[in-house]
């Protein structure tokens, strides 16, 4: 066993070249005997032919030769005859044997190493024979010192063979195989295996295409490591982004979480009216900071998975403009920048785009803007540059003396969240990057060239198409009637044009007295005149009446009914009498504010404007709605509102609950929240809809969701729903629904222009 074991322990140490040379020479030892022994037979059977063809010719020819000397008894030619055969290599002794004395012989006999080989000379002479020795006496001596010869001589060509075979392999094979063994397992410091590098052979032999093929695949796995480790990379940074981000998005709704929250807390307290204004105001703007952060975590989200959508329709580029005129005026004014917004006169006045998506991204460049400059401007500049016969491109353009930006920060703004100042946390660099992949899905690229301690502008240009009503405007909006709302307290005067847009109303907000005229006249120009001028009784540093007097004077025949709005008594009759058409003391409810602005215009010669707001249904509606909300504040909030409709309502809190209803009684409008417990929106249609089949009545049924996605809305339809209302609701929606899928229901209402409503306004009473 330690024999045995040893041997396997050397054959295991054994190497390639050294297993080739061991089997080169038993090869050519094999190759040495074979030879050998194949050459010492091909002789032996030459050697026996040639001694079978003497002994033929001695029967042929010497013994008849023989045969007729003997006769004539010629001594001499006998002798010649026997010599003649004595010079065969073959024959070691020849002897003819006569009577007497007279034989005659060459050479020697021996019975141990020769064959003998007997003729009759004359028949019946016994005596008389030839003799023939045809083995010599040294014949197998010779035959041995032969085959050790030819065996040395194939030895030493096999050994020479293999010598040679053995070097050529050396350098061909097992030196690449060797370095080949070696070279496979080598890493780097990045675990990665190298490539291998040997001299390349004359011909594309297995070891050329080995080496090119593993080197190739060696390149493969680099490029893929070096992708793989980029993706990793980018990964960690998308990581510690969304980190920051979450982080940013967490402070800034803790804040605003802590201003209702404190707030909240001092109300208990029974505060004072300035104190009360006061608080109104900051949970207002905790409000407005709370719906932008969601809107922005929204369109980051549809962005990353692709699913916002630009829709584009007819608009206004005058309207817009002075919507983000009046959006921003007011601010820019409190930290006296110079804020002007600009528009080339030669832009066609009605175009196709998505004037939402467009105001998003100015209302972002603007607000940043004034955020980060303390002193100078901000501008607004929409120019024209260039037109073709179906489409028009506009450059818009935001510039600021602000703080600017360094050079190595401006490729990391639209992503990262900083600021000039990196310990400011806010949410700047997220509404950027929302900004710029909101101009880049309208087909633009924004652009970015700022100046630390100079300021920062901001570019870009967008293709709108011509709209295909240029000269007469049908769009809903432009039926409405309008009104102007002046005001130098932000939180009354958006309350108010919430309430005039729930009218029917399209509002216009401005803080600055100075502008109303300006503004007036532009509207008289474009032929969007104001119906109706609403004025703050408590205006700073003014006299109001004195203002409502030179608005009279100024534009006589052409100015706006106006209404004036105090939180305190004053003269009504000295209001009537400076030209103020009717009056209106806070706290008052809608109804109040809807009875005053018809009032307005029936003291007016001309009929008043249409769309106006009746709040009461022609007929009481004998409407029965069926409601299913799992939330019990929804329900509440919802089945107060349907009620305000005139409807009745039926509650369902989820929708197994829904099927039984409907099994039993009939509703002429289901609302169907989609996420419930215990059967969900979509199984409870189905459900619904499915018993129907079988008694040939169909009830509508809208969907009542905040999951706003498309996906939703498609799934909705294909379960077998009618309609699909997203959260929040107000109450214009509710109407809308009801007079879209309920045919006799009878009550007047436009659609709210804002998508957000204040909870404030589904109460009956408003008080600000």
């Amino acid at each position: 066993m330690t024999i045995l074991s040893s041997v396997l322990s050397w054959k295991a140490r054994l190497s390639l070249s050294r297993q080739i040379l061991v089997l080169l020479c038993l090869l050519g030892s094999l190759f040495a005997v074979l030879s050998t022994l194949s050459n010492a037979y091909w002789e032996q059977q030459k050697n026996s032919e040639r001694t079978e063809a003497i002994v033929a010719s001695v029967d042929t020819y010497f013994v008849p030769k023989i045969q007729r000397y003997i006769k004539v008894k010629d001594q001499p030619q006998l002798e010649a005859v026997v010599k003649e055969l004595y010079r065969f290599a073959e024959v070691d002794g020849v002897k003819i044997a006569m009577s007497g004395s007279n034989d005659i012989q060459l050479g020697q006999f021996s019975s141990q190493n020769s064959v003998v080989s007997h003729w009759e000379l004359e028949e019946g002479y016994s005596d008389k024979t030839l003799s023939l020795a045809l083995v010599s006496p040294n014949q197998i001596e010779w035959q041995d010192r032969f085959s050790y010869k030819e065996f040395a001589t194939q030895s030493l060509l096999a050994l020479l063979v293999v010598l040679i075979g053995y070097i050529t392999l050396l350098n061909s094979i097992i030196k690449p195989i060797r370095e080949m063994s070696h070279r496979v397992g080598e890493i780097d410091e990045n675990n990665l295996p190298n490539k291998i590098h040997f001299q390349s052979h004359w011909f594309q032999d297995e070891l050329s295409q080995f080496n090119e093929r593993y080197n190739n695949a060696v390149v493969r796995i680099r490029e893929t490591f070096l992708q793989l480790s980029n993706v990793c990379q980018q990964a960690e940074i998308a990581k510690a982004r969304k980190s920051d981000l979450m982080s940013t998005m967490s402070h800034e709704i803790r804040n605003s979480l802590n201003s209702y929250v404190g707030m909240v807390s001092l109300l208990k307290d029974e505060p004072s009216k300035e104190e009360l204004k006061e608080f109104s105001a900051l949970i207002q703007s905790a409000t407005a900071n709370l719906q932008d952060l969601v809107s922005d975590i929204h369109d980051m989200s549809q962005l990353e998975t692709g699913r916002l959508d630009i829709v584009k329709k007819d608009f206004s580029i005058n309207e817009l403009v002075d919507d983000i005129d009046a959006m921003f005026r007011a601010k820019a004014t409190e930290k006296d920048l110079l804020f002007q917004c600009t528009l080339d006169s030669s832009i066609s006045p009605r175009l196709l785009g998505d004037k939402s998506r467009i105001r998003q991204v100015l209302r972002n460049l603007l607000s940043n803007a004034i955020k980060f400059t303390d002193s100078g401007y901000v501008l607004l500049d929409v120019q024209h540059l260039s037109y073709d016969d179906n489409s028009e491109t506009i450059l818009f353009e935001v510039k600021d003396s602000g703080v600017g930006i360094e050079r190595p920060q401006q490729d990391e703004i639209f992503e990262q969240n900083i600021s000039s100042d990196s310990s400011e946390r806010n949410t700047t660099g997220v509404r950027l990057g929302i900004t710029r992949n909101l101009i880049h899905l309208m087909g633009g690229h924004l652009r970015l060239d700022s100046e630390p301690g100079v300021g920062t502008h901001f570019s870009f240009t967008l293709r709108f198409s011509y709209s295909s009503e240029q000269s007469v405007m049908i769009d809903d909006e432009l039926d409405k009637p309008r009104a102007l709302l002046l005001d130098d307290y932000c939180l009354n005067m958006r309350i108010t044009s919430i309430q005039l847009d729930k009218m029917g109303w399209e509002s216009t907000c401005c803080q600055d007295i100075s502008y109303v005229t300006t503004m007036l006249k532009t509207a008289l120009k474009k032929g969007l005149a104001y119906q109706l001028l609403v004025i703050d009784h408590d205006l700073a540093y003014l006299d109001s009446f004195d203002f409502v007097k030179q608005i009279k004077e100024g534009l006589g025949d052409k100015a706006p009914s106006i209404m004036m709005i105090s939180s305190s008594k004053f003269d009504h009759k000295e209001a009537i009498k400076h030209g103020v058409d009717t009056c209106l003391v806070r706290p008052y409810d809608v109804d109040d504010l809807e009875r005053k602005v018809k009032s307005a215009f029936e003291k007016e010669p001309l009929a008043p404007p249409p769309h106006l707001l009746v709040r009461k249904p022609v007929v009481k509606s004998l409407l029965r709605v069926l409601l299913v909300e799992d939330q019990v504040s929804n329900q509440v909030v919802m089945k107060k509102m349907l009620e305000r409709l005139g409807v009745d309502v039926s509650v369902a809190e989820n929708g197994r609950v829904a099927v039984s209803k409907c099994a039993v009684e009939h509703y002429d409008l289901v609302l169907m929240d989609c996420q419930m417990p215990v059967m969900d929106g979509f199984e409870a249609t189905f459900s619904i809809r499915k018993m129907e089949n079988e008694s040939n009545l169909r009830v509508p049924i809208v969907a009542l969701t905040a999951n706003v996605l498309a996906e939703e809305k498609k799934r909705c339809f294909e379960v077998g729903m009618d309609g699909f209302v997203s959260k929040p609701v107000s109450l214009s929606k509710l109407s809308t629904v009801l007079r879209k899928h309920v045919s006799n229901f009878e009550f007047i209402v436009k659609d709210s222009k804002s998508n957000s409503e204040s909870s404030e306004l589904s109460k009956k009473r408003t008080t600000h």
